[in-house]
C-alpha cells in the first residue's frame, strides 16, 4: 500500500515539474519577443533593426560569392545564435520563398531588405524552416518572421552565414559592433 502511495506521488511531482518546465519556455519566447518589440520602438524610420542575434561578419566574408561580392545587393552578414528572424522595418512582406530559406521585405520608407538564412539551404526545400508570415503581410518592424533549426541545419552541413542585403542601392552605414541581438540598430540609411 505505502509503494502505491509513493507512486502517486512520484507522478504528481513530475506533472508539477513538467507544467512548469512549459511555463517557463513560454514565458521566455514572450519576453524574446517584448524585448526585440521594445528595442525596435525606440529607432527611428531610417535605422534598420537587426533581424536576428549573433555574431556580425562583413558581407565580403560570406562564403558564397554572390553575397560576398554584391551581386545580390550590399550589407552585411550575421553568423545567428538564435534560429528566429524578425522584421528589420516596418513594411510588407514582398518575397517569401517556397523553400523559406529567404524572405524580401519592403519597409515603409521604401527600402528593400533580403534576408537569406544560410548559404545554399534552399536545397532543404524549406525543411528546419516555420514561417509565422505570408506574401503580401504587412509587419511591425520586431515582429517574428520565421524560424529555423540551428542544429539540424548546421548538421546537414549548411553554414548559417545570414546575409542581409539592401537590394535596391539606398545609401547605409553599418554599426562597428561583432556581437548583436535582435532588434539592435544594424544598419542606419542615409538621406
Amino acid at each position: 500500500m505505502i509503494w502505491f502511495f509513493i507512486g502517486i506521488l512520484v507522478v504528481v511531482l513530475l506533472c508539477v515539474i513538467f507544467m512548469n518546465k512549459d511555463k517557463s519556455d513560454q514565458t521566455g519566447s514572450r519576453n524574446e519577443k517584448s524585448s526585440v518589440r521594445d528595442k525596435v520602438q525606440a529607432l527611428d524610420e531610417n535605422t534598420i533593426a537587426s533581424p536576428m542575434t549573433g555574431k556580425l561578419i562583413p558581407l565580403s566574408q560570406v562564403s558564397d560569392d554572390a553575397f560576398s561580392q554584391g551581386i545580390m545587393g550590399q550589407g552585411v552578414a550575421i553568423v545567428p545564435t538564435v534560429g528566429k528572424v524578425y522584421a528589420p522595418v516596418e513594411g510588407t512582406i514582398t518575397a517569401l520563398f517556397p523553400t523559406k530559406h529567404a524572405i524580401g521585405i519592403t519597409g515603409k520608407n521604401g527600402v528593400e531588405i533580403l534576408i537569406h538564412v544560410g548559404i545554399d539551404t534552399v536545397n532543404l526545400g524549406g525543411k528546419y524552416f516555420t514561417t509565422h508570415v505570408e506574401q503580401d503581410q504587412e509587419v511591425e518592424q520586431g515582429q517574428l518572421l520565421l524560424e529555423f533549426d540551428q542544429s539540424n541545419i548546421k548538421r546537414e552541413g549548411y553554414p548559417l552565414e545570414t546575409p542581409i542585403l539592401i537590394t535596391n542601392g539606398l545609401a547605409f552605414e553599418t554599426v562597428n559592433k561583432t556581437e548583436i541581438e535582435a532588434g539592435d540598430p544594424l544598419l542606419q540609411l542615409k538621406e
